[in-house]
């Protein structure tokens, strides 16, 4: 399950690299002509600090979409910390770096043509751009800085931790996303992949900015990530831009290890459920 948001209102280390490579494989490329040697479309490299790359050059629109993978999900979450990576998610793409207020960082993507979106999940967390091919190093300064220099305070943590509850009072609304949530709790019974991702409501309100930044410092690092790249720009290109972005970051501690994998369900499980739900709505 995974639960999105649009710019306001209009994030395993194998989990990540085979979701990258499926982006990377859906990519339509065209074919060369007969004989000629065409040159080269995609491009893997890690750099010196751990942050794994994937490039396409894709020549069909004049965009270029920058889509980072932290290595971070629910299932890294404790009884005591559920709910985290989504509000921490939340908090990065809304709530303002070192250097700028969220505000200030909102209406500079979109006075560059940008759409900005995030993700969370069991696995990881996912940051995209999107934009004009003309504004990547625009769109690589944005990701990093949201990403690696995130300001954590308790006044905007404690403005975000609303919206994050509100979304999780629409989520237990709705039949079929709570029901999905019931699925997983059911499925992985005692396993972090029972939590729901969006967590519980009584730890998020308990959560404090000293909290958050501890688990911000020790995921959202160049070798917990994974960057992917696909647009209308050079492999060179994209390469030089990410290399004098992304090389100066220090590289940081090694991640824990991924929870074990959860033991398969035997029989069959039934739920019933009976909600309180006040309007109907389609």
């Amino acid at each position: 399950m995974v639960l999105q948001k649009a710019l306001r209102r209009s994030a395993t280390g194998n989990g990540i690299v085979n979701l990258l490579l499926l982006v990377v494989a859906a990519t339509v490329l065209s074919s060369p002509a007969a004989g000629q040697t065409p040159p080269p479309t995609e491009k893997i490299f890690t750099l010196e600090n751990g942050l794994r790359i994937f490039l396409v050059r894709r020549e069909s629109v004049p965009l270029v979409n920058i889509v980072t993978g932290i290595n971070a999900g629910s299932r890294d979450e404790t009884d005591e910390t559920s709910g985290l990576v989504h509000l921490l998610e939340h908090y990065t793409i809304f709530r303002g770096t070192d250097i700028r207020s969220g505000s200030e960082i909102a209406r500079d993507l979109r006075r560059h043509g940008a759409v900005f979106n995030a993700h969370t999940g069991q696995d990881f967390a996912l940051f995209e751009i999107s934009l004009p091919a003309e504004h990547f190093a625009f769109g690589l300064g944005v990701q990093k800085e949201i990403l690696f220099q995130l300001k954590i305070g308790e006044t905007e943590l404690a403005a975000e931790k609303e919206v994050v509850l509100e979304e999780i009072r629409q989520i237990e609304d709705d039949a079929f996303r709570f029901g999905q949530a019931l699925v997983y709790q059911n499925l992985f019974p005692g396993h972090p992949y029972g939590r729901p991702v969006y967590g519980d409501p009584e730890i998020i309100r308990r959560l404090t900015a000293a909290d958050v930044e501890r688990f911000y410092r020790r995921f959202f690092v160049p070798n917990n990530a994974v960057l992917a790249v696909v647009g209308n720009l050079s492999l060179e290109e994209m390469e030089a831009s990410i290399r004098q972005t992304f090389a100066g970051i220090p590289r940081g501690d090694n991640p824990p290890q991924p929870p074990e994998r959860p033991r398969p369900v035997s029989g069959i499980i039934e739920v019933e459920k009976e909600l309180d739900v006040q309007e109907a709505y389609l």
